[in-house]
Parts: C-alpha cells; sequence; structure tokens
C-alpha cells in the first residue's frame, strides 16, 4: 500500500487520536473516555496521522468542512460499493485543519442564533485567557465558539423539524466559567429522539468530539422533549445523555433535574432557538430548595458506598454542597466558586481549609482526574458533607 506523507502542525491536533476512512464508513477511533476516565485538556498525544484511502479521495473535495465530512460519513453505508481503487494518502494534521476549516471568516467569532453561520476561524487551542464575550458570542472563547457553531447546525440537521432550540447551562450560564471548565449543553426537541435520530447523532458526537479543539472532549448534556422540559418532572425519567469525556450516549436522569430548569431558564445562553423562558415554566424558590435537599440525600449515600475517590472529584464534591448550602439559603444557583466563597464566611469556620483548597485546586482539573485523594482531605469531606446535611435541616 503505497502512502505520502504530508507535514503539519501537529499542535492543532491534540485532541484526536487517530481518524480513518474505510472502503465501507467512516469512523472515529477517539480515546475512549467515560466519567472516570477523564484527560488533562493538555499534555495528550498528538495526532499521529489520518489515513484516506484513495478511493475515497475523489469524495472528499477541498474546503469540506466537519459536518461535510460527516455527511460523507453517513452517506458511506454497509454494503455501498466503493469507488475504483489508487494509493492511499496519509494526511498530517496541516492537511486535515485545511479540510476542516475550510475558507476562513475576517470575523473574530462566529455568530449565534436561529440560522447559525458556517463561517469559520483557525481554532484556538486552549486558549488560557479567554479576553472580553462579543455581543453576539455564546462564549469568550473563540474556538469554543466555533465547535457551538457546528455543534448546532449538526443537531439541526439530524433533528430536523423536531428541533426546537439548542443553549448552554452550567457555568457558562449561570457564570464563572473559565478555560478549565465543560461545556454543559441542553438540546430541546419537539418530540422524542427516535432510534434513528439517536443513531445519528451518537455519530455526530463522535465525529464532533475529534475536532482539533480541546473543548470538544468536555460537552456535557442532554436532549430532552420540550414537553418533559416544560415543569419538573416528579419521576425523574432518564434522558438521552453525553457524559464529559464521553463518545457513547447514555440515557441517565442527570440533567432532569430543578436546579437545570431555573439555570436554563434564569440564565441560559441561546445557541439556536426561542427564549428558555418561553419553554420553562417559572420556578419558585421552594422548589429549588426541595430539590437540592434531594441531591444532598444522593450525595451522601453515594459517599457512603466509596472507599476512593479522584483528587478532581473530591474538590467538586466540596463546592457542590457550598452550592447545595448557598441554594437553601438564597434561593437561587450560583456558580460553585460564588457559592465556595459565600461559605468560607457563612458556615463553621473549621471548614475555611477544607473550601480554601477546594477553590484553590481548580487549575489543571484533568490532570487531577486520575490522581486519588488525599486519604486525609476524603475523611473531612465524609465529616463535610455529614454538616451540611446538619446545617441543612436547621435551615
Amino acid at each position: 500500500m503505497a502512502a505520502c506523507s504530508l507535514r503539519g502542525r501537529r499542535a492543532l491536533f491534540v485532541s484526536i487520536q487517530k481518524l480513518e476512512v474505510t472502503s465501507g464508513e467512516l469512523p472515529l477511533f477517539a480515546q475512549a473516555l467515560g466519567h472516570s476516565g477523564l484527560h488533562e485538556r493538555s499534555g495528550r498525544d498528538p495526532l499521529k496521522h489520518v489515513l484516506v484511502p484513495s478511493e475515497q479521495l475523489a469524495q472528499l473535495r477541498p474546503n469540506v468542512r466537519l459536518r461535510e465530512l460527516w455527511r460523507h460519513r453517513r452517506s458511506l453505508r454497509p454494503g455501498a460499493s466503493p469507488p475504483a481503487g489508487g494509493s492511499d494518502l496519509v494526511l498530517e494534521p496541516e492537511d486535515l485543519a485545511r479540510i476542516r476549516r475550510g475558507s476562513r471568516s475576517p470575523s473574530p467569532g462566529p455568530a449565534f442564533g436561529n440560522d447559525p453561520r458556517a463561517s469559520t476561524t483557525i481554532p484556538r487551542v486552549n486558549a488560557e485567557s479567554p479576553g472580553k464575550r462579543e455581543r453576539d458570542d455564546a462564549t469568550p472563547f473563540d474556538d469554543l465558539n466555533q465547535l457551538l457553531v457546528e455543534f448546532v447546525v449538526g443537531a439541526k440537521e439530524v433533528l430536523s423539524e423536531s428541533f426546537c432550540g439548542a443553549y448552554l447551562q452550567g457555568s457558562f450560564a449561570v457564570g464563572d466559567a473559565d478555560a478549565h471548565s465543560d461545556v454543559d449543553f441542553i438540546v430541546v426537541t419537539k418530540d422524542d429522539v427516535t432510534p434513528e435520530q439517536q443513531a445519528e447523532l451518537q455519530a455526530f458526537h463522535q465525529t464532533l468530539y475529534a475536532l482539533p479543539t480541546s473543548w470538544a472532549q468536555h460537552l456535557e448534556g442532554s436532549y430532552i422533549p420540550r414537553k418533559v422540559l416544560r415543569r419538573p418532572d416528579p419521576d425523574r425519567r432518564p434522558l438521552l445523555y453525553l457524559d464529559n469525556g464521553a463518545t457513547e450516549f447514555a440515557l441517565d436522569n442527570h440533567d432532569n433535574t430543578v436546579v437545570v430548569r431555573w439555570s436554563l431558564r434564569e440564565h441560559g445562553v441561546v445557541l439556536a432557538g426561542p427564549d428558555p423562558r418561553e419553554l420553562v415554566e417559572p420556578i419558585a424558590a421552594d422548589e429549588l430548595r426541595a430539590d437540592v435537599r434531594w441531591a444532598l440525600g444522593h450525595w451522601q449515600a453515594w459517599f457512603r458506598s466509596i472507599d476512593s475517590i479522584s483528587r478532581r472529584a473530591l474538590a467538586v464534591a466540596v463546592l457542590s454542597h457550598a452550592r447545595i448550602l448557598h441554594t437553601l439559603a438564597i434561593g437561587e444557583v450560583s456558580s460553585k466558586r460564588t457559592a465556595g466563597e459565600w461559605a468560607l464566611h457563612a458556615l463553621d469556620p473549621e471548614w475555611a481549609p477544607l473550601i480554601r483548597w477546594a477553590l484553590e485546586d481548580r487549575p489543571d482539573p484533568w490532570t487531577k482526574v486520575r490522581e486519588p485523594a488525599d486519604p486525609a482531605l476524603l475523611r473531612r469531606t465524609r465529616q463535610f458533607i455529614d454538616y451540611a446535611a446538619g446545617w441543612a435541616a436547621e435551615h
């Protein structure tokens, strides 16, 4: 098998492990990572190569965008006869970057709305300084904004008439998002997602995962039918959910909460679709408080069932409990940082060192996912969770 190697910039492809085009389909062999296997934003192995058999090259015309590459994948069905063969081509990062970006937009970032523009800019990988969010941008990060354009366009294409809207919630909506944040999304559908649409969305998210920006590996969110989103669901039914760092969907009620509905309604960032206030009914403060009390009970039960935890997850647990207590106190949802800073002054001073550690341990969280938590900090966190339960019972 003859091959031609074209040299390029590997730095653009820290997030891709390998992409292969076979005669039958275009699967993405990205690193398979579940929630417990999240990887760091930087320091990962760069792309080794991209193998594109020559019989496919004619179908991958110059300036083809990601979604066109994805459509190419969709068009290659089992049993389809491949075109005439020839030599394979090994594409290195610079070449796939040219395929990826197509024509470049002179603007600093893409616009968002009901008709996202297709224009793109070269990704700025692992941006540490987000700068100021522009009026029409979803976030202060140009490469993330570009990823979100691809995300919205692909979701619309799969869901077609069932697409209702796409939104950011979590830290990018409530506040204090930074270069280490995950990207919490909600896609609202007019109807339940069909098995065929689920399969297409699965393929699409695997394609997104392989994009040359590390944000692509930290999309997390759910596809929610409009009728389910409208008001709190007492059954907490599972939804089509993509975990942070995952490449496959799961059925999970992670986002079927009052907290998510409140955050979306009050602070949601509209990527496409109507104002979220049109989709979610007003939520009373006491409904929020009841929801976080329920979450507090689940945290306690889970902590009793584990013997160890990662350093990253332990810090999240501490700040999550601070946020639960803050919500009980003010009847709103705040960021983990805001809640942690509140807890330093509002709670018993004996917990200040633990809370301060959790706040200061924020940088480079993905390097800490595989690092076991300090046993002494784990014991102290168990005690803090018990304290939080007692504080909640009194307030």
